[in-house]
């Protein structure tokens, strides 16, 4: 595909704009996404064409997982963008009802349960990790107090 000087500077010029934080995310992924399906691109050559790393495009179109209204049900449980964006990312899968019933607690809880379980067998009986496992379970109990009394 042999682009001439002016469509060089006008995708230059769109890549310029979709790096810019002001971007929705969502409507990034859709207009990256529509992009690619129009011109039948892979995200090798959109990286070829553009310059942007193949992975950084991947993230971009990641957003499109979840509509505008599925985002808003998120931030208005208390979640931010950033947490939203770990739970998309972790979860190659999104299972997008559940992602949205939810809370950004239960996901991290998650998270720490398969992670620890992996390294239950390897954890030398250290200070250190006695510490952390007793501010773990400190955390965690006040949690359980918080919901005991106030979730019903």
């Amino acid at each position: 595909m042999k682009l001439e000087k002016e469509e060089l500077v006008l995708i230059e010029n769109w890549i310029v704009d979709l790096r810019k934080k002001s971007i929705d995310p969502i409507a990034r992924a859709n207009i990256i996404k529509k992009y690619m399906l129009e011109n039948n691109l892979s995200y090798k050559k959109l990286e070829a064409l553009t310059g942007v790393p193949h992975s950084t495009l991947q993230d971009w179109v990641m957003w499109g997982k979840i509509t505008e209204k599925e985002m808003e049900k998120l931030l208005d449980k208390g979640m931010n963008k950033k947490e939203v964006y770990t739970m998309l990312r972790t979860n190659k899968r999104v299972d997008k009802q559940k992602l949205i019933e939810r809370q950004a607690v239960d996901f991290y809880l998650e998270e720490a349960i398969s992670k620890i379980g992996r390294y239950e067998r390897k954890t030398k009986n250290q200070a250190e990790t006695m510490v952390l496992i007793n501010r773990l379970i400190d955390q965690l109990n006040r949690l359980k107090m918080y919901m005991d009394k106030n979730v019903r």
